[in-house]
Parts: structure tokens; C-alpha cells; sequence
């Protein structure tokens, strides 16, 4: 009996490591106040990261260094590279940094142009992309401000300025982007931003499980090319599209970061880039959006063979 008890006990002190412990994703949820959770009562439970955190269970750590009035331009006037919890972020070595900012770039004082804010974007994803852990760099557009005041943070400049300038970097950067512009809709809802601002815990849990959604999804391999080699490529809201001819037809094909098993599509006949919010949230699932045109067709016969 003793023979077998020791035995027994040599085996568990070899077997490998992995079956004691699984390894945990790190999560670095980078941001200004919106990712602090201001506003929000316990703020340490009910935030966007702290939300997240439940949403995606035990095999992640979800960090919030989030940061009141955080600026991406370094010569705004609460720069997060100057913040105590920058450093914390990159000291963490994250597997995964969910970078959003630029709400508060919109201010006066801190506005000047898109090239500065995206320079400066840019310096702050490099950063990152170079720690020792490699991490995964995923872009957050901002949630849409309600607010009406002059003189202060400027939904306009949010709307037109700050959210195409980060499609665009994360088209140049071949980077992860996640829509969160139009997640509350396009009116004020006070449940959901008492402040016009700052989501309320229900807002922020909206957030979450969008963003949990987009970490979570069953993502295959990355797209495979299938498009002609004489394609044109171009950004549709920070992914890769192609423009080209199919017998004389115009086409167009938009891959997702990682396509989703099956390699799932979506088809538009007709009206390409109105309300673009449904192919956005399909590709951040991992569907590919293809376009032909069938203009007065009808569903003709020619039509459907096209």
C-alpha cells in the first residue's frame, strides 16, 4: 500500500505544470474618465472594467487605468502619458491593451488638428506594442457625448474628427477596433448618461458586454485572401476593404480582424456605407461584408446570377 501511495505522489510532482494552472489573459483597459467609471456608484464593481471582468470570467485580469480628463496629445492638459497609471499599464505587461481616449482632445484648449492627434495616437500604440508581453492592441472609438455646453468637450469634433482619425489608425496599423460610438443610440438616454457624459453603470455595462463579445468570439484564422490581385484596397471604419471588377460589375469585399468559423457574409445589394452600423457590428463578429451591384435589377434572373 505504501508503494503505491508514494508512487502516486512522484507522478503528481511530475505532471506538467499547465494541468495545475491555466494561464490568465491580462487585460489593460487604457482610458479617461469614461473608463475610470466617474460617476458611477462603486465604481470599483459597476465600471466598464470591472464589468468586463465578471463578463469574461476566471481566465482574465481585467486592469482599469482609466484617468480623469486624460488627453491621447501629450501637450493636452491632463496628458495620460504623464499619468501614475500609464506607467502602471505598461508595468502590468498585458496580453491585451483596450486603448479610449480622445474625448477629452476635444476640448479648446487641447484641439488643434487631426494630424496632431494622431501622431501622437500613434506614439502611444507604438509604446505599447513594444512592451516584452506583445499585446494585442485594440482601439475603442468613444461612446457619443450629449453634451450641449460650449467651451468644453465637442460631440461635433467627437463625431467627425476623433472617431474617423482612429478608424483610420487602426486601418494603417492592421489593429483590432471596436464601435462603441453608437452603442447608446443617436438621443440622450439619462439611464444611461446621467450627465450626457459619463455612463451610468447600466451604460457601462452595455460597454462591457460589447467589448467582452468582441474577446470572446470564436475567431478562426485570420481572413484568408480571395480577392483579385489587381484590387484596390481601402479603409471602411478602420477595416480592410477591396474595390474591384467582377465581369464588369463593381465589387467590393470587408475583412474582418479574424474571421469567425464558417467564414460567415453578409451581402449588400445595394446603398453601400448608409448606416453602416450593422456591417460594423458584424465584422467586429468576424463576418466578411461583400457588396455587388444589382442596381434595377429586381430580382431578375440576371440578378441572381450575379
Amino acid at each position: 500500500m505504501k508503494r503505491i501511495f508514494l508512487a502516486c505522489i512522484c507522478c503528481m510532482l511530475i505532471l506538467p505544470t499547465s494541468l495545475w494552472a491555466k494561464r490568465i489573459i491580462k487585460v489593460a483597459c487604457v482610458g479617461n474618465s469614461i473608463t475610470y467609471g466617474a460617476g458611477i456608484s462603486n465604481r470599483e464593481k459597476n465600471s466598464y472594467p470591472a464589468q468586463l471582468q465578471y463578463y469574461l470570467g476566471d481566465g482574465y485580469e481585467v486592469r482599469n487605468f482609466g484617468s480623469n480628463g486624460a488627453t491621447a496629445q501629450s501637450d493636452g492638459d491632463y496628458p495620460y502619458v504623464h499619468t501614475e497609471v500609464y506607467n502602471e499599464s505598461k508595468n502590468f505587461l498585458p496580453d491585451i491593451v483596450l486603448i479610449k481616449l480622445g474625448t477629452n482632445d476635444t476640448k479648446p484648449q487641447n484641439w488643434k488638428d487631426e494630424k496632431n492627434f494622431m501622431d501622437e495616437y500613434q506614439t502611444l500604440i507604438d509604446t505599447y506594442r513594444l512592451l516584452d508581453s506583445h499585446p494585442q492592441v485594440i482601439l475603442l472609438t468613444p461612446v457619443r457625448c450629449f453634451l450641449t455646453e460650449k467651451n468644453t468637450i465637442n460631440p461635433c469634433i467627437i463625431e467627425e474628427k476623433i472617431r474617423p482619425a482612429i478608424e483610420q489608425l487602426a486601418y494603417d496599423n492592421r489593429l483590432g477596433i471596436i464601435n462603441l460610438n453608437n452603442l447608446f443610440g443617436n438621443q440622450w438616454n439619462q439611464a444611461i448618461m446621467p450627465d450626457r457624459l459619463h455612463p451610468s453603470s447600466i451604460g457601462a455595462g452595455a460597454m462591457a458586454r460589447k467589448i467582452g463579445d468582441y474577446l470572446l468570439n470564436a475567431v478562426q484564422n485570420n481572413p484568408a485572401a480571395f480577392v483579385p490581385e489587381d484590387a484596390t484596397s481601402f479603409n471602411f471604419h478602420g477595416y480592410q476593404g477591396y474595390d474591384f471588377q467582377l465581369d464588369g460589375v463593381p465589387c467590393k469585399v470587408v475583412r474582418p480582424a479574424k474571421e469567425a468559423e464558417g467564414r460567415p457574409w453578409i451581402w449588400r445589394a445595394r446603398f453601400w456605407g448608409h448606416e453602416p452600423q450593422t456591417d460594423i457590428g458584424l465584422l467586429e463578429q468576424g463576418f466578411h461584408v461583400v457588396y455587388c451591384d444589382v442596381a434595377d435589377l429586381y430580382g431578375a434572373d440576371k440578378a441572381v446570377k450575379r
